[in-house]
């Protein structure tokens, strides 16, 4: 089992007529996001799940050509002011009051041209 999110969500086809939207999300939660089960892993929110998702867009310019647009956004660890700066992982304290944050995590654009 891998420590990384895995894709599930809504398909998604770049095609050159219309415009369409969809969404992508992938996630990893509690068990399935840790390799193994780490004595105190939730003093550093390793239990707490780890969300990617966004949305995908396109539009069709002209007959032949469309443009995709997807954004992701992911959720991250708020940690105490006292320990977001410690080197590692496991010596950093969640913030029981604020744990979780949503931030950009990154963007892609896709052109698509129709050669026939």
């Amino acid at each position: 089992m891998d420590y990384h999110a895995r894709p599930v969500g809504l398909p998604f086809q770049h095609v050159s007529a219309g415009n369409s939207a969809g969404g992508v999300s992938g996630t990893g939660i509690g068990d399935e996001a840790s390799p193994n089960d780490t004595p105190n892993r939730k003093a550093w929110g390793d239990d707490l799940p780890r969300l990617t998702f966004g949305p995908m867009l396109r539009f069709a310019i002209g007959e032949r050509t469309s443009i995709a647009l997807i954004a992701q956004l992911r959720t991250m660890r708020n940690f105490t002011d006292e320990t977001e700066d410690y080197g590692f992982y496991q010596d950093r304290r969640i913030d029981s009051d604020d744990k979780l944050r949503t931030e950009f995590y990154k963007a892609a654009l896709s052109v698509a041209v129709n050669l026939r």
